[in-house]
C-alpha cells in the first residue's frame, strides 16, 4: 500500500521531504493507535526513562532509520514503487542468507 501511495504522491508532483512526512505520519497515527491500544508505547517510555543509554539508542535508532528512508524514497521516486518493493524483498533475502552463513543453524523440513 505505501509504495502505491508514494509513487502517486511524487507524481503528483510532491518532493521527497514531502512523501517522507506524509508517509511517517500515517505511520505514526497507525503504530499509536496500535501501540496506545497494546500497552507497548507504556513499555516504550519505561525502557527510556529506566534505561541511562535508552535515549541515545532511540536517537541512534532515528538517525539510521531516516538514511534508510531516504534511501527508500529516492527509488521510489526514481524506479517506482515496483523495483522499490523487489529491492527491499531482495534485502531482505540477502540478510536472511547473511544471518545463516554467519550463524550455522541446522534445517529443519
Amino acid at each position: 500500500f505505501l509504495p502505491n501511495l508514494q509513487s502517486a504522491l511524487f507524481k503528483g508532483g510532491a518532493s521527497r521531504l514531502e512523501v517522507t512526512f506524509y508517509t511517517n505520519l500515517y505511520v505514526f497515527f497507525i503504530m499509536t493507535l496500535m501501540g496506545g491500544g497494546s500497552g507497548h508505547i507504556a513499555g516504550a517510555y519505561n525502557f527510556v526513562v529506566s534505561q541511562p543509554s535508552g535515549g541515545l539508542s532511540l536517537l541512534l535508532y532515528t538517525i539510521v532509520a531516516y538514511v534508510a528512508i531516504s534511501f527508500h524514497m529516492k527509488v521510489v521516486e526514481k524506479f517506482g514503487s515496483v523495483v522499490a518493493v523487489l529491492v527491499g524483498n531482495a534485502r531482505k533475502a540477502g540478510t536472511i542468507a547473511l544471518s545463516f552463513l554467519l550463524f550455522p543453524k541446522p534445517f529443519s523440513v
